[in-house]
């Protein structure tokens, strides 16, 4: 992997302001690569965040030291890798929620938006992802 330059520039913070979803895969044991799964996220002070349930293969991954590969707004989109950290902070998760709300109108319903029980209870995990670098080409 070449990198090209630093994420985090004004660029990139236009473009995950102005975007939906993230596109989210990991590697797998093996080395390989998971299919790149869109993700609900929030962007706020600089950092991206998202959640998952603790059960999925991403999480499982992300617990086992798996980077993430990501790509914004669309499964071809700008690419990016970085790391995920597992975050408790419940005054984050109400954040999140709040921001999700205004976000995606699902989560105005109350559906699909981060809980502060549900990370309490262990149902939910939420992450804060470090971007280490963009590339031109994903593999």
């Amino acid at each position: 992997m070449n990198p090209t330059r630093l994420a985090g520039g004004e660029a990139d913070k236009e473009l995950f302001v102005s975007s939906a979803y993230l596109y989210v895969a990991t590697e797998r044991r093996d080395g390989t690569r998971s299919t790149s799964q869109p993700v609900w996220f929030m962007y706020h002070e600089g950092k991206l965040f998202f959640t998952t349930s603790p059960t999925s293969w991403k999480a499982k991954r992300i617990a086992a030291g798996s980077p993430l590969f990501i790509h914004v707004a669309r499964k071809d989109g700008p690419f990016f890798v970085g790391d995920a950290k597992l975050v408790r902070d419940l005054k984050l998760i109400d954040r999140m929620g709040a921001a999700y709300a205004r976000k995606y109108w699902l989560a105005w319903f109350g559906l699909f938006r981060p809980r502060r029980e549900r990370v309490k209870l262990g149902k939910t995990n939420a992450y804060l992802v470090t971007l280490r670098r963009s590339e031109k080409q994903a593999r």
